[in-house]
């Protein structure tokens, strides 16, 4: 691959530093080129989030099929996939198994300048990659839908642990409920869309060399991340006042673990989006293009890829901890033998009113 010095000709002078002649044909800006420069670090980079997303992927994996395995015994010959799938519980561990699927393809070849241990598998020009800016992006959005939704769940739970010692709700005030809660689910579902269409045009763009609009695209996805973080900071406290209260009432149940496991959740993805904001607002004045200190420039760059990947991560773990199955090894037990003696599942396991509400604590009955 011949490199040549776009500074010394001024043919090429708007291209980078170090292009390639194939590159110059193009007409295009390389954003990195780790490998050349900094070979070690991007190798054990590689490694490192390959391993990280195949234990994420491998754990949602195990987390719906257990589910999927618990629903069948339970149900028997009730058992239906429609219902199972629109399950927000399953459906979010789904999304979440295929995020961490698809970051895991796009790391066996994510950048166009840059191969470790094998060489490109979906091609080296750029024209040849929107499969990858597609996996590279699809990814995030479905994460950021997930958390979406899932603190609309989380809301759910917070009001209706408090109503646990609380007289029965009114009409009036169920049915405001109804109606908020068809509002937020249109709201979600218009951002969601709105997030997919700014990250694939980005990617697109991109990808046909017509206009780089990745810092655009990133400074939307910050400002979402910023309005999570206020949300975040504000829902936390509200989450250590309930659970201050059930404290002192003595109300040790699930209700009171659960608020306490989606606490955890809320703070570790409110320092996650912390760093993601932080890494945004670093990658507007890293140019591995045009500076020519070329080993800097490519280091902050891995350290930007780092930030972001790794806070994609940490939100996936964050999400499948609270979404995880709690079923007792003992709680199974008795549901496969009372259902083998042919008592319901309505009756098999009865619950109280407080486990009526903690069924939901991670987004929907297991």
């Amino acid at each position: 691959m011949s490199i040549n010095a776009t500074s010394n000709s001024s043919a090429t002078a708007s291209l980078c530093l170090y292009s390639t002649d194939q590159e110059l044909e193009d007409n295009v800006e390389y954003s990195e080129r780790m490998s050349e420069v900094i070979p070690i670090n991007y190798a054990l980079w590689k490694v490192g989030f390959l391993l990280l997303f195949m234990l994420a992927t491998t754990y949602a994996f195990k987390e719906i099929f257990q589910y999927l395995k618990f629903n069948k015994v339970t149900l028997g010959d009730n058992f239906k996939w429609k219902d199972f799938i629109y399950q927000p519980k399953h459906a979010s561990i789904m999304g979440i198994l295929i995020a961490c699927f698809m970051r895991l393809l796009w790391l066996l070849d994510p950048h166009e300048r840059s191969v470790a241990f094998w060489g490109h598998i979906y091609g080296a020009r750029r024209q040849e990659r929107t499969p990858t800016e597609f996996l590279l992006k699809v990814p995030q959005v479905l994460l950021m839908t997930i958390v979406l939704f899932q603190i609309k769940v989380w809301r759910e739970v917070v009001k209706k642990a408090k109503y646990v010692t609380r007289k029965r709700r009114v009409k009036s005030e169920i049915g405001k409920d109804m109606q908020r809660m068809s509002l937020e689910d249109k709201v979600i579902t218009g951002l969601a869309f709105s997030l997919l269409s700014i990250g694939l045009s980005s990617a697109f763009l991109y990808a046909a060399n017509i206009v780089d609009i990745s810092n655009v695209a990133n400074i939307i996805f910050g400002l979402y991340s910023l309005a999570l973080c206020i949300g975040g900071a504000y829902y936390s406290i509200q989450l250590q006042k309930i659970i201050h209260q059930m404290l002192e009432s003595d109300h040790k149940s699930l209700a009171l673990k659960g608020i306490q496991r989606i606490r955890l959740a809320v703070i570790i993805m409110l320092s996650a989006c912390v760093f993601l904001i932080s890494a945004i607002a670093w990658r507007i004045f890293i140019d591995p293009c045009k500076k020519p200190d070329q080993i800097d420039q490519n280091t902050q760059y891995l350290w930007f890829i780092t930030f972001v990947h790794g806070c994609e991560c940490i939100v996936a773990a964050s999400l499948l901890y609270t979404l995880k199955n709690r079923k007792t090894g003992s709680e199974k037990k008795v549901v496969e033998h009372q259902n083998s003696v042919g008592v319901s599942a309505s009756t098999a396991t009865p619950e109280t009113s407080t486990n009526k509400y903690i069924a939901n604590d991670d987004g929907g009955k297991a």
